[in-house]
């Protein structure tokens, strides 16, 4: 006999017993009280970690007890496909050994190279579940993707659909131009962007700026002038199929139920009241409504019976439905080409941020009186400003804080001449302007 106890060579040559003796092998045929369940299928794309193996261990335990209790005990092993997470594993597999996409060699190869994974890599949990000591039934083993249980789900989805529980529709959705599925809420990371922003976007050579918010006009009917959006997102103008106002904003009451039209195609929009999408504090108080690309637009447009027009190809790029002009342009491609078009046609509206990219509005409590930029002002000059305006207290002191941030040493004088020709400059070379005081 060992006199060191050696865990690998008692509990590895008893799990072996054990296991092929049928121990752990249901009966469906037994007469004695029966519990069945299953084991969390852990995810094909990876190892166990200790979560895991705290999980099997508590699970064990109630297994074992209940079979020593007299119980005929179902303990039923598996694993999940983790849909996106081993797709896009394999995808970059096939990429690092073969240069090869998806596409390239067709849905049945790209299957079969999952399955081929699910194989290698399930090997590997399935061996560290054993020699964790989980006694389920391995005979019963399954996979989330293979014949039964595909079948299962089809058939669970088609008896709700008949009884009337579930139902299909039109949605918005997250959507991938790269890996072309769509992605569930859970695995989507939401970046809050503060001003102008520039991000490494795949298949775009540049990156591509986020953040600036984009004013035009929409001539209206009638003679009645334009009415002027803004949007970070200009390039779905293309699908915008309403403007929306508050029912109590006094400067559209005139517009309630005239049109507007769109510059590229003649599109006739319905100005539109919805008080609960709209602030009419907030920047022009209009806002552009594109119901097939924006989730709260959608509720917009199922509200008004509004048209839902796609505008974007599954592989982010404008379709027919977007105008010849722009058709096949990658989205934010596009987004130049909408901006400059606009510009082209004189619908384009400048707009003044400061350098954090936020739009210069009272309610923000950046704005910057020109003649303080013509004669030179000092900081405790901009903060006395500040103090005459109309700002809760709580935004009065986070203005004179990005004021201290950004004007330490107050603005300098530059004189009216310097601030006339950067103006003008902008206004023909881009839609907005970024103030620099450091004359």
């Amino acid at each position: 006999m060992e006199k060191k106890y050696t865990p690998s060579a008692i509990e590895e040559s008893w799990y072996r017993r054990w296991e092929t003796s049928g121990f752990f092998t249901a009966d469906s045929s037994s007469s004695k009280p029966q519990i069945s369940l299953i084991l969390p299928p852990p995810n094909v794309t990876g190892a166990l970690h200790l979560g895991h193996g705290l999980n099997v261990a508590i699970q064990d335990t109630i297994v074992r007890w209940r079979r020593m209790s007299g119980y005929n005990v179902l303990w039923v092993p598996g694993m999940d496909h983790a849909g996106i997470a081993t797709q896009v594993a394999v995808e970059k597999k096939l990429m690092r050994e073969n240069k090869v996409t998806r596409h390239d060699i067709g849905r049945q190869r790209f299957i079969s190279q999952l399955w081929d994974w699910k194989n290698e890599h399930g090997g590997t949990i399935l061996n560290q579940e054993r020699r964790l000591g989980a006694s389920p039934d391995w005979s019963r083993e399954f996979f989330t993707m293979d014949e039964a249980r595909s079948k299962a789900v089809t058939e669970a989805f088609v008896r709700l659909y008949k009884e009337g529980l579930i139902y299909r529709d039109q949605r918005i959705v997250n959507w991938d131009c790269t890996l072309q599925t769509t992605i569930s809420d859970a695995e989507v990371d939401l970046l809050d962007i503060s001003g102008e922003t520039y991000r490494k976007i795949p298949d775009y050579d540049d990156e591509v700026q986020f953040g600036i918010l984009i004013s035009f006009a929409y001539p209206l009917e009638g003679d009645l002038g334009e009415i002027v959006v803004a949007t970070t997102r200009v390039e779905t103008m293309l699908g915008d199929t309403a403007i929306a106002v508050h029912s109590n904003d006094k400067r559209y009451t005139h517009l309630h139920g005239k049109r507007a039209v769109h510059p590229f195609n003649g599109r006739k929009l319905p100005v539109i009241c919805d008080d609960n999408l709209v602030n009419f504090e907030y920047g022009t108080g209009a806002v552009k409504i594109t119901p097939a690309h924006d989730p709260n637009e959608f509720l917009v447009g199922k509200h008004h019976h509004l048209e839902f027009i796609n505008i974007f190809t599954d592989d982010g790029k404008i379709n027919s439905n977007g105008g010849a002009e722009f058709e096949g342009m990658p989205r934010f491609t596009a987004r130049m080409a909408v901006t400059e078009a606009l510009r082209t046609k004189v619908y384009l509206h400048p707009m003044i941020y400061d350098s954090h990219g936020q739009k210069m509005s009272k309610s923000k409590g950046n704005v910057i009186d020109p003649l303080d930029l013509i004669n030179g002002i000092s900081l405790e000059g901009l903060h006395k400003k500040l103090d005459t305006s109309n700002l809760d207290q709580s935004d009065l002191e986070k203005a004179k804080m990005d004021q201290s941030k950004d004007f330490p040493n107050g603005i300098p004088e530059c004189g009216a001449d310097a601030l006339r020709f950067a103006l003008v400059s902008c206004t023909v070379k881009q839609d907005y302007y970024g103030c620099d005081t450091n004359c």
